[in-house]
């Protein structure tokens, strides 16, 4: 075999060989994401219980993280579609940097939402299936039909259908959520928290199935507990992608520092 054969096979040997050894870039973005909620779920969960010394350690903590975020994706050229690179990229995460560093006061839960939607909208760009958007649309579902509430003190024939247009809408997602499957290595869990999630996801589903009844019964009250009841089960599974720990070891920490 001629020397310069053998150089060409050696190089694309090592050249697959690299390619093994490296995450491919979508698989990598998908985990960095999950880190970054890890992050963003205990800030904004404080945030909306107006904790304040939690959602100022949580906050740091979201903001360290996506200072690592942006300074590792920020210049990727990712593309969606043969030779169609993503003009919005860059935009979004210059929007989500202004976001972040600006929350503050009693827009702060708006701002860390704004956040949310940008990072889910670009994921659907790029056709990245992450679990945790399908469980976003299933709660922006529930928020319409909880502004639709505000306020009213009794329902028309109109409201109820609307409510029930509403609700539909809901079970539609959710059928989504209950159809997913927890990818356990991107978002760094153990072999069992999947089922632990599953479990929560067939306890939603029956607190949903409650809320059509309700509707049919044309009663605020009964609608508004069976509402109350999807979120906070809703809650429960959310919080499980979040990463708490670390707050609640600062809190401790200065607890402890004080005595």
């Amino acid at each position: 075999m001629k020397p310069a054969i053998k150089i060409f096979i050696l190089l694309f040997l090592v050249s697959i060989a690299a390619g093994c050894g490296r995450e491919p870039i979508r698989q990598s973005l998908s985990k960095s994401m999950a880190e970054l909620d890890r992050a963003y779920i205990p800030a904004i969960f404080f945030m909306s219980l107006q904790k304040q010394r939690e959602s100022e350690i949580a906050l740091k903590m979201l903001k360290a993280k996506w200072k690592e975020f942006d300074q590792k994706y920020y210049e990727l050229e990712l593309k969606y579609g043969i030779g169609i690179t993503d003009k919005l990229w860059k935009d979004d995460f210059r929007a989500i940097d202004t976001l972040i560093s600006s929350v503050e006061g009693r827009a702060a839960a708006e701002k860390l939402t704004a956040v949310r939607e940008i990072l889910k909208e670009l994921r659907h760009r790029h056709g990245l299936d992450y679990y945790l958007d399908k469980m976003i649309a299933f709660n922006n579902a529930t928020e319409e039909i909880i502004k639709f509430l505000n306020g009213k003190k009794k329902l028309s024939e109109t409201d109820l259908g609307k409510l029930q247009v509403l609700s539909k809408k809901a079970q539609k997602e959710w059928a989504t959520v209950s159809a997913s499957r927890v990818d356990a290595k991107t978002f760094g869990f153990d072999l069992k928290k999947p089922g632990a999630i599953k479990k929560l996801v067939e306890k939603e589903q029956k607190s949903l199935a409650k809320l059509d009844p309700a509707i049919d019964s044309k009663d605020l009250d009964q609608i508004a507990g069976a509402i109350k009841e999807i979120k906070a089960n809703f809650m429960l599974i959310y919080r499980v992608f979040g990463d708490f720990n670390p707050v609640f070891e600062k809190i401790r920490s200065e607890k402890r520092k004080k005595i």
